[in-house]
């Protein structure tokens, strides 16, 4: 659901969990979503891109999280602003969605239908055949970046 405040950052997981470390996306959601905290929105997307951008109304701030390969170090997290163009350099192409993230986002553009602060977060896979959980490498990123994005929503205590 959209916020019409805008206030919230809306975390969605792209790819597909039954595709090893494609599905850290949907990882690191799950386990957001688990420790809901003020400010934090979450939604899963494993395969519907033209959904993402309508996931994507209303949000000030969302933050994309989905698997990468660009040879570099399993388990290597890369951040890109969404409306630049540094991002589609670093092997998003290789996808299992329907309709690829550097598609989705053109359109969004082209749409004029982005949100202002735009933030993919790639984490290097390893591992994407047919099976379910992440490798050491990528499980370990994951984890780091759950502690790190539920800690940005932590409420000081009193």
């Amino acid at each position: 659901m959209a916020n019409a405040t805008g206030h919230d950052t809306l975390y969605i997981g792209l790819g597909n969990p039954y595709r090893q470390d494609d599905g850290v996306g949907t990882y690191v959601v799950r386990a957001l979503a688990a420790d809901p905290r003020p400010g934090m929105q979450t939604a899963i997307d494993i395969g519907d891109s033209l959904q993402l951008l309508s996931r994507m109304q209303g949000y000030r701030s969302v933050m994309l999280i989905d698997a990468m390969k660009a040879g570099t170090s399993p388990g290597l997290l890369q951040r890109f602003d969404g409306h630049g163009n540094r991002w589609r350099d670093a092997a998003f192409a290789v996808s299992s969605h329907v309709l690829g993230l550097g598609e989705a986002i053109d359109l969004g553009r082209r749409l004029q239908n982005l949100p202002p602060d735009l933030t993919i977060l790639g984490i290097e896979g390893q591992q994407f055949d047919f099976g379910i959980g992440l490798s050491p490498a990528v499980r370990a990123c994951a984890d780091t970046l759950i502690s790190e994005l539920t800690a940005r929503h932590s409420v000081p205590a009193a």
